[in-house]
């Protein structure tokens, strides 16, 4: 739900004009958006290990992926299908420091066969895969996961 943004807000609450200048209408302009981070509400419950995370989130990659650092470094193995949104503000630039960051691997296409560089980058929405390969067994499993 959408709530009427006032001073001093902070926590888990995302603008959705603070990354965006252009908001979609008039009347999400101003509001904010009451967010958990994929961190938090793991914790919540029980910090269970995540191998897969699906992130579709208009422009907002970034703050999510951020929200996982928790989840991700703590997985020995991960698949992260990340479908991006330069139009709305998504900066591949961020993704991929923050993907290095957290020792994943960006791939472009499913089958995993070439990694993705800045050059791959599109104006309109594109998908990459970050991975996070672990031992040989973790590797093994990832090889078997079908998207």
């Amino acid at each position: 739900s959408f709530v009427k943004r006032s001073k001093g807000n902070s926590g888990d609450q995302l603008s959705t004009t603070e990354k965006q200048n252009n908001a979609q209408t008039k009347e999400e302009a101003g509001y904010i958006c009451t967010t958990t981070s994929l961190d938090s509400y793991l914790e919540k419950h029980g910090n269970p290990k995540i191998n897969f995370i699906k992130i579709d989130v208009e422009g907002h990659e970034e703050y999510v992926l951020r929200g996982a650092e928790r989840t991700i470094r703590n997985s020995d193995a991960v698949i992260i299908l990340l479908s991006m949104h330069p139009q709305l503000g998504a900066d591949i630039s961020n993704i991929l420091s923050i993907s290095e960051q957290y020792s994943l691997q960006a791939y472009k296409d499913q089958d995993l066969s070439t990694l993705f560089s800045i050059k791959d980058a599109q104006d309109s929405c594109y998908d990459i895969y970050l991975i996070k390969k672990g031992t040989d067994q973790d590797s093994k499993k990832l090889a078997n996961f079908n998207i």
